[in-house]
């Protein structure tokens, strides 16, 4: 390797560096990615890399998340105030392998809040309301004080039915600080016979599985189409920033998972992220690994 050139550009320079195209991803969002964003004057379009289609969209001003140049180690991200989202094109239907019995996996570089202590809970993605009788999935961050909730991430996969759920996973208090990029990932297995096997949540280092419910996951349309910077029908709207979104349609192996934290921790500059017997602590992953 030439002195004074990193692993990652090293990988760069000779074609080799891995990327989410080596899988059949179901969707990738990119911030990082200009000739995938529509600015006017916010961003009223986020086109899905996965070359499935799954765009997202904004049409009213006010709503539309801001492109912000820079904001994570150079490159840009999408930054939303409380008051913006942005909306699949496709039907509820689209994302019914998130809650049903198929599995799925979904890795994030995000930021949630942009103070230490927002008391608030702000949605990274989701097909529902925050509900567990609305029938779909989401991911959120929690700081509620009147819940007694301090910097957790929370995810569910519900079935319609109020109180009875498919899977629940959420963290211990701290596991998510607030106003810090985080690398985030969440395998979702909501038909497992082992209730604990339902879900694992992986916040950088800290891998977390709590799930107790052996409800069976159903197979009807999600109550919503699917949003990002919100959970499903403008709820609980994300305070902070998101870099990128990688969505599968199937259960990621050990392998396929720690090759794509690694790809979005070297990627962003987020090393550190890593737990510690990565394969990928020294350089990013290769085509071939």
């Amino acid at each position: 390797m030439p002195r004074g050139v990193s692993p990652l550009d090293e990988a760069r320079l000779q074609g080799r560096l891995w990327m989410p195209d080596q899988l059949r991803t179901a969707l990738w969002l990119d911030a990082a990615d200009l000739s995938t964003i529509s600015v006017a004057p916010g961003v009223s379009e986020l086109r899905d890399k996965s070359g499935n289609g799954r765009n997202f969209a904004q049409g009213t001003g006010g709503a539309q998340p801001t492109l912000t140049p820079n904001g994570l180690n150079g490159r840009n991200v999408l930054s939303f105030n409380g008051s913006q989202w942005l909306t699949s094109v496709n039907t509820a239907a689209t994302w019914n392998f998130l809650h049903n019995s198929n599995g799925s996996s979904i890795f994030a570089v995000w930021k949630a809040g942009n103070i230490a202590d927002p008391s608030a809970i702000y949605g990274l993605m989701g097909t529902n309301t925050g509900l567990s009788g609305i029938t779909g999935f989401y991911i959120v961050y929690d700081d509620r004080v009147g819940s007694s909730r301090n910097n957790r991430v929370l995810t569910q996969v519900s079935r319609g039915v109020s109180g009875n759920s498919a899977a629940q996973v959420q963290t211990a208090d701290g596991a998510h600080p607030a106003n810090v990029p985080t690398i985030i990932s969440f395998i979702s297995d909501p038909n497992n016979g082992t209730a604990a096997n339902r879900g694992f949540l992986r916040i950088n280092r800290t891998l977390t599985q709590t799930n107790v419910d052996t409800s069976a996951p159903v197979a009807t349309d999600a109550s919503f189409a699917l949003q990002v910077g919100a959970v499903g029908n403008n709820a609980l709207p994300l305070v902070g920033y998101i870099a990128e979104i990688i969505v599968l349609a199937f259960i990621a192996s050990t392998r396929v998972r720690q090759q794509i934290e690694g790809y979005l921790a070297w990627k962003w500059g987020l090393r550190d992220a890593l737990i510690t017997g990565s394969p990928f602590l020294n350089r990013p992953p290769l085509i071939g690994d």
